[in-house]
């Protein structure tokens, strides 16, 4: 049970992966707001972002790809990541995971928004 004179030492700083989104393609949008050092170093990133943006599907990339290059260009922010995992639900060929950064604002849910909007339309 939260002892109620505890809570001023209770951390304001969410960190909770957020749900963006889905779209085609088996494509799922998640952010990770508020990212710490910590998380940062284990991922061997160099960079002090603020706010990472994660998109990943199980069957292709070009639909993904397409729609991040686009989205960044239009938002100001980098793909810091394209991996080609081996999983298309049991098919042959890749899927993938595409880790996109936000330094300047504190949510990359506009950037995903923005992402999974471009490759509905398209």
């Amino acid at each position: 049970m939260l002892d109620i004179n505890e809570i001023q030492k209770i951390s304001m700083d969410c960190s909770m992966t957020e749900f963006v989104g889905t779209t085609v393609l088996d494509t799922i949008g998640l952010v990770i707001p508020g990212v710490n050092d910590a998380l940062l170093q284990q991922m061997q990133i160099d960079k002090p972002y603020k706010s990472l943006g994660l998109l990943s599907s199980r069957t292709g990339a070009a639909g993904q790809i397409n729609a991040a290059d686009e989205a960044v260009k239009s938002t100001n922010t980098e793909i810091i990541s394209i991996e080609l995992p081996r999983d298309t639900k049991g098919w042959g060929g890749h899927g993938n995971f595409i880790i996109l950064e936000n330094r300047l604002d504190s949510s990359a849910v506009p950037l995903l928004q923005s992402v999974l909007s471009w490759q509905t339309l398209r």
